[in-house]
C-alpha cells in the first residue's frame, strides 16, 4: 500500500514529501498545475472536499490535510 501526495509548487507540501522520503514511506507524487493562491479545480472535492493543499490520502484511503497535521502523524 503507498501513500498518495498532492501538491502543487508554492503550497508547502515539500516538507510532507521530505518527511514521506525520511520515514521511507512508500507514496506516490501527484503535483498538479496550477499556481499558488489560485483556486483548484472544482473535480478536486471529490479528493478534498476543502480543496486544499497539501493533501495526503493514506493506504487506507483516509484523506488528511494540514501539513503540521500530517507531519504528526508521519512522526
Amino acid at each position: 500500500m503507498t501513500h498518495r501526495l498532492y501538491n502543487r509548487p508554492g503550497s508547502g507540501g515539500f516538507v510532507v514529501e521530505a518527511a514521506l522520503t525520511l520515514a521511507d514511506a512508500p507514496f506516490e507524487l501527484v503535483e498538479l498545475d496550477s499556481k499558488a493562491g489560485t483556486p483548484l479545480a472544482e473535480s478536486f472535492r471529490e479528493i478534498n472536499p476543502w480543496r486544499q493543499l497539501p493533501t495526503l490520502v493514506l493506504p487506507d484511503g483516509t484523506v488528511m490535510t494540514e501539513t503540521a497535521a500530517i507531519l504528526i502523524h508521519l512522526a
